[in-house]
């Protein structure tokens, strides 16, 4: 009949991920996951529950005194969908909103996510270069990596955490049946106990075939990736090794390319920039916590987001240093 009894309220893990539209009384479900997760207080959940069960309600019943945002996360309004085009010379299409730069695209986007409005589509000629671990530590990285799938202008390069997933994943996925939960978690406890454990969360609550899509994904992600933009060449990598075994990149091995540590005190290459991510620029130089680094034709990008700190993006036209708080 629609109630909701405590007894059943044990277990919510899949309600995030079902991606199919909720419709008549099962849009309770939308109000019921935001609020478990503190997101729409109990009033709101309330009205809104009594809002979708009672049929026949009339339209302007709805709970005007709540943002838009609120009835989005309450299950009594749909997202509004939005296009994105990204240049600064050319007029936007019809139907596309207009952004001049790449640091106003971010803050619509950051817009967009506080009200819960989806981006459909970012057209511009740029590409997006991510240079790795999309996943672990928070439990939007499977989700972020089911995003990326519709995303032709992107490149992602593959980090640590991305290889441990896909090693760990693809071997849950190899066992199925053969080994107890309790002891796949034993065999997976150090990527576990190292953020991992939101994903392989994450990853069991996707249906079979998007489990397949999502190691798909990560066994298709290069170690690094050498490009030139306005004449200059850049060589783009999660991290890299020292600079003897830079200079002869053949002879290099994944690791140094996941886990290396490069020499930042060093100019490896006169004619090439390095840009990569991996060790948070405070622990190259402590004056620089929070900010992208520079020094001897090699920049660091990685700003400690995983502290607190800002999310550092860098536009390589331009060299502009871009912040997401």
């Amino acid at each position: 009949d629609g109630s909701i009894y405590g007894e059943c309220m044990s277990n919510y893990m899949d309600l995030e991920f079902y991606n199919k539209e909720l419709t008549g009384s099962k849009r309770t479900l939308i109000a019921l996951g935001n609020f478990l997760k503190d997101e729409i207080d109990p009033a709101l959940f309330a009205r809104a529950y009594h809002q979708i069960i009672t049929t026949g309600y009339a339209e302007n019943s709805i709970p005007l005194d709540y943002l838009k945002s609120g009835m989005i996360l309450a299950g009594l309004s749909k997202p509004e969908h939005i296009k994105i085009w990204l240049d600064d010379v050319r007029e936007a299409p019809k139907g596309y909103c207009h952004c001049h730069s790449v640091n106003e695209t971010i803050k619509k986007i950051i817009k967009c996510e506080k009200e819960y409005a989806v981006i459909d589509e970012i057209r511009d000629d740029d590409k997006l270069y991510i240079l790795g671990d999309i996943v672990d530590r928070s439990r939007d990285g499977i989700k972020i990596i089911m995003d990326l799938f519709s995303r032709k202008n992107l490149i992602c390069l593959r980090g640590n955490h991305d290889h441990e997933a896909l090693l760990c994943l693809k071997y849950f996925v190899a066992s199925k049946g053969r080994y107890e939960d309790h002891t796949l978690t034993e065999l997976f406890q150090p990527w576990l106990s190292d953020g991992g454990d939101v994903t392989y969360e994450a990853f069991l609550a996707l249906e079979e075939e998007k489990k397949r899509a999502v190691l798909s994904f990560l066994n298709s992600m290069p170690l690094y990736e050498e490009i030139e933009i306005k004449e200059k060449k850049y060589f783009l990598a999660h991290t890299g090794p020292e600079k003897s075994k830079m200079l002869s990149i053949n002879q290099c091995e994944m690791n140094d390319f996941i886990i290396g540590k490069p020499e930042y005190e060093r100019c490896y290459f006169e004619d090439i920039i390095i840009v990569t991510g991996h060790t948070p620029t405070g622990f190259i130089d402590p004056s620089y916590v929070g900010r992208i680094w520079r020094g001897n034709n090699h920049i660091a990008i990685d700003c400690g987001a995983v502290f607190g700190n800002p999310l550092g993006c860098l536009c390589l036209d331009t060299l502009e240093e871009i912040y997401i708080e």
